[in-house]
C-alpha cells in the first residue's frame, strides 16, 4: 500500500474479488502505524498550542471585563431614604408648589462626563403639590439632555448639584441647548407637573462687559422679574419663547449661595418662568461676545417660584 493511498477516503467498500487476501499480520501492523502516526500528529499539536500560549502571556489582559454602561438605576430603598421630605422652617416657598432637589444621580451633560454611560444629567428631587386635601409630595426624576447637533465646551465637575442650586457651564461665548423632562423614579415613565416653575439666577456679564449671559426658554406660560431687574426680556411671539439677558457684570463676591435667602442685589439678576402644565420644555443656556482667553459662564437654577416666594414673604413688588 503506498502512501498516497493511504490518506485518500475508500472508494468502495466491498472486497475485490480479484484482489488476494490480505494476511492478519499485515493489517495488524498496519494498524499499529497508523495510531502511531496519529499519536505523533496530535503530540505535535499539543506543543505547537503550548509555545504560542507562552509567547502570549505577557501580551494576555487578565483583568475582567468592563460592564456596559447603561441607564442610571434608582431603588426603592434609594428613593424612600430621601422621599418624602418636610421643607425648611424658614422656606419662604413654603405653601408654594415647587420641585426640592435632593441629589444629582447621574452626571454626563453632552457625554462630556464626569460619570459614564447614558448622555444627561439626572437629579432626585420630591414634587410638591397643593391639593384640596393639602399638600402632596411624590419623588421626581429631573432629567437634562444636551442637544448633540450642536457640540458645545463644558467644564463636567462644574455640572450638577451644589448647595441649594442646580448648575451647568459652557464656554464663555457658546450656547448648549437642553431639553428639561420630568419622570417617575420606578416606571420611568414621563410625570406631568401641573404649574411648573423654574427660576434662573446670576445672569450677568464679564466686567468687561463682554460674555453676556443669557437663558432662553419656550413654551412659558408667563414669567416674573423684580421691579428693578437688570435683565432685558425679549419675546418671540412665533415659537412661543422668552430671552432673559444681563445687562449688568458680576462681582466675584455676589453669586447667590441659598435661593432661600436672595440678596436684593441677587435677585435683579433673576427670572422666574411658569410653564403651566407640562412633562418637558426646551432652554438654551449661553453667551455673546466672546473674550480672547474666554473661559466658563456658569448657569443656576432650581424648579421653584423663587421670586413669588421672596415677594410674599419680603413684600417686594415684582414685574409680572
Amino acid at each position: 500500500m503506498s502512501r498516497g493511498a493511504y490518506h485518500q477516503a475508500p472508494q468502495d467498500l466491498q472486497p475485490d474479488p480479484e484482489q488476494p487476501p490480505t494476511d492478519s499480520r499485515q493489517v495488524a501492523t498496519s494498524t499499529r502505524r497508523c495510531f502511531w502516526r496519529l499519536g505523533r500528529g496530535l503530540l505535535l499539536a499539543i506543543c505547537l498550542a503550548a509555545a504560542i500560549a507562552l509567547i502570549a502571556w505577557p501580551n494576555l489582559n487578565l483583568r475582567p471585563a468592563q460592564p456596559v454602561a447603561a441607564e442610571p438605576k434608582l431603588s426603592k430603598r434609594v428613593i424612600e431614604e430621601v422621599a418624602p421630605s418636610p421643607m425648611e422652617p424658614n422656606d419662604p416657598c413654603t405653601g408654594f408648589d415647587n420641585i426640592a432637589l435632593h441629589k444629582v444621580i447621574h452626571r454626563n451633560l453632552g457625554n462630556q462626563g464626569p460619570d459614564e454611560g447614558s448622555e444627561g444629567m439626572v437629579f432626585l428631587g420630591d414634587d410638591v403639590r397643593s391639593e384640596e386635601d393639602g399638600f402632596h409630595v411624590r419623588p421626581v426624576l429631573v432629567v437634562l439632555n444636551a442637544s448633540l447637533t450642536t457640540p458645545f465646551a463644558t467644564y463636567p465637575r462644574g455640572n450638577g448639584l451644589f448647595g441649594k442650586y442646580a448648575m451647568l457651564n459652557c464656554k464663555g461665548g457658546t450656547k448648549v441647548a437642553v431639553t428639561f423632562s420630568f419622570l417617575d423614579p420606578t416606571t420611568r415613565k414621563p410625570m406631568t407637573i401641573r404649574k411648573l416653575h423654574f427660576s434662573f439666577f446670576d445672569l450677568d456679564t464679564h466686567h468687561t462687559g463682554s460674555e453676556v449671559e443669557y437663558v432662553k426658554i419656550w413654551n412659558y406660560s408667563s414669567f416674573m422679574l423684580m421691579e428693578d431687574t437688570q435683565l432685558s426680556t425679549e419675546v418671540e411671539p412665533l415659537d412661543v419663547s422668552a430671552t432673559f439677558t444681563a445687562s449688568k457684570p458680576g462681582a466675584s463676591g455676589n453669586n447667590p449661595e441659598d435661593p432661600l435667602a436672595l440678596s436684593p442685589e441677587q435677585r435683579k439678576k433673576a427670572v422666574t418662568v411658569q410653564l403651566g402644565e407640562v412633562s418637558s420644555f426646551r432652554a438654551e443656556f449661553g453667551s455673546y461676545d466672546r473674550l480672547p482667553l474666554s473661559g466658563y459662564r456658569s448657569f443656576s437654577f432650581v424648579p421653584r417660584p423663587s421670586l413669588a416666594c421672596h415677594a410674599a414673604a419680603s413684600g417686594a413688588h415684582p414685574r409680572p
